[in-house]
């Protein structure tokens, strides 16, 4: 085992309990797990504290609390406030590897690296532009929105300024990597997704389920994930009233719940739209994605803003291409390997035309699904995790 110490800084809190246990988000202990497996030095998680008390103090956590003992835990972690910088000096000076986020609270991580002698990598998800669509998307204020934009551009120079001085860039999806990898000495693209090997379509079930295409029965449209406007969950009704006007034979089956789900319900029963669309809400993970694998064509994609998806990889995986919009995420993946056809954010017309001329060339399809299928083989979150660990380990002191 190697003596190479590497600290992970989370943005999600914990909360240290009067008994000394720990509660920290079940996503981050998962990940923490996979470092674990694959990091053959001591581990170290620093994590900020959180109140119990805070009224929103679930979301900072995950939202998904897991209790812990953390002297049974096989990485060691540390609740520390990242503004004490003399504190989180002491802690980094232990680490030969530093992994933070670019995140308002780890922007000033590289320079108490700096300070010690310890490289910091920084992990990116999300552009500047992506940012501020969430800002248009989910404030309404003028002068509040006017502000949060002002912030989010000051916020960029922080972050332009740490990727320079840090010794790495781990990208999550190609929009990131792009933006920042010319100022990252190191930069490491990767697409991050819970995808393994074993959830891979079965390569004869894929070649079964490509020869219905043209044999003059629908096309199998299908979406799955939450309903909300930065999902654009909405537009995909509006790409499937298109459809029906144009004529494309299809079904559209919805998966998934959340502040639209009514209200879309509501739209398709006026629009009489339910011959053709259908909607399911929640089902588990584990029973959706057996099914997206065998009785599905392509993904609809309507997402309007940029953030890196882990579901782009897993809808791969199953041997499904996209039709949608081109934001920033999905069409930097369509710039490295043909597994669907894209249309301008929100332009639902043009969407409706593009998957119209699918309906009409299965070869076409075909084609898109077998390499959606290799390209989701060559990033499984297993060979993913792999790659980083092996950069990480490549800049460690």
């Amino acid at each position: 085992m190697s003596d190479k110490t590497l600290i992970v800084l989370p943005s999600l809190t914990g909360i240290r309990r009067p008994n000394g246990r720990l509660v920290l988000a079940g996503r981050f202990l998962s990940g923490m797990k996979s470092y674990r497996e694959l990091w053959d030095g001591p581990l170290i998680a620093v994590v900020e504290p959180q109140s119990e008390s805070v009224v929103d103090a679930d979301r900072k956590l995950g939202g998904d609390d897991v209790e812990i003992d953390p002297s049974s835990a096989d990485f060691e972690t540390v609740l520390l406030d990242y503004d004490d910088r003399e504190a989180m000096g002491r802690e980094l000076s232990r680490a030969n590897m530093v992994l933070a986020g670019i995140h308002y609270r780890q922007n000033h991580i590289w320079e108490l690296g700096a300070a010690v002698g310890v490289p910091v990598v920084y992990t990116s998800e999300y552009t500047l532009k992506t940012r501020l669509q969430v800002v248009h998307a989910s404030v309404k204020n003028p002068l509040v929105k006017a502000r949060r934009i002002a912030w989010e551009i000051n916020q960029e120079r922080i972050i332009r300024t740490g990727l320079k001085n840090s010794i790495g860039l781990h990208a999550n999806g190609t929009p990131t990597y792009e933006a920042y990898r010319d100022l990252s000495p190191n930069p490491l693209l990767f697409f991050d997704g819970r995808g393994s090997d074993d959830m891979l379509v079965d390569p004869v079930a894929l070649e079964r389920r490509l020869e219905r295409l043209g044999q003059g029965e629908p096309l199998r449209l299908v979406f799955a994930g939450r309903m909300n406007h930065m999902k654009g969950a909405d537009e995909l009704l509006k790409v499937a009233r298109q459809l029906l006007d144009d004529g494309v034979s299809f079904t559209l089956d919805i998966y998934g719940g959340g502040i639209l789900e009514e209200e879309m319900r509501a739209t398709i029963a006026r629009e009489q739209m339910g011959h053709a669309v259908h909607m399911f809400g929640f089902v588990p993970f584990s029973e959706l994605m057996p099914k997206i694998g065998r009785d599905y064509d392509m993904f609809l994609c309507c997402h309007v803003q940029g953030d890196p998806s882990g579901m782009y990889l897993e809808m791969l995986g199953k041997g499904l291409p996209f039709a949608g919009y081109g934001n920033e995420a999905l069409a930097g993946i369509l710039r490295i390997t043909n597994v669907g056809l894209v249309a301008p954010v929100r332009d639902h017309v043009d969407c409706a035309k593009k998957i119209g001329s699918l309906a009409k060339d299965p070869d076409r399809i075909r084609f898109m699904a077998r390499a959606a299928r290799a390209f989701a083989q060559r990033h499984t979150f297993d060979k993913s995790f792999s790659r980083r660990i092996e950069h990480l380990r490549s800049l460690s002191r």
